[in-house]
């Protein structure tokens, strides 16, 4: 499990004016969700089967390893590799937005 916190940069291109954040960059193809978790509620014990990033849009959560218990905030992100244990539980409303591929760049 890797976790950090997520880098923003300020675009003026093209007349813009905004802040960005890149979540993944991918070698292969990704499914991307949005998950809504109330409050005390878990994404469940589980093994990825997958190469996964879960980012923190909004609320905080305790995620939890057979090794590590961590919180993960508002602008976070976390990282497990294929065949990691981990669970997710919302210790406030939590927006999530998760990032599974093969590989991540």
């Amino acid at each position: 499990m890797r976790q950090w916190r997520v880098q923003t940069k300020q675009v003026t291109h093209y007349s813009s004016d905004f802040t960005a954040s890149a979540l993944a960059l991918t070698q292969s193809a990704a499914q991307i969700q949005v998950v809504h978790l109330h409050l005390g509620k878990k994404i469940g014990l589980h093994q990825t089967s997958i190469a996964q990033r879960l980012y923190c849009i909004s609320g905080k959560v305790r995620l939890t390893t057979d090794t590590i218990h961590s919180l993960l905030n508002e602008g976070e992100i976390v990282e497990w590799e294929k065949g990691e244990w981990h669970e997710t539980e919302a210790i406030l409303p939590s927006i999530l937005m998760i990032v599974e591929t093969e590989r991540f760049a």
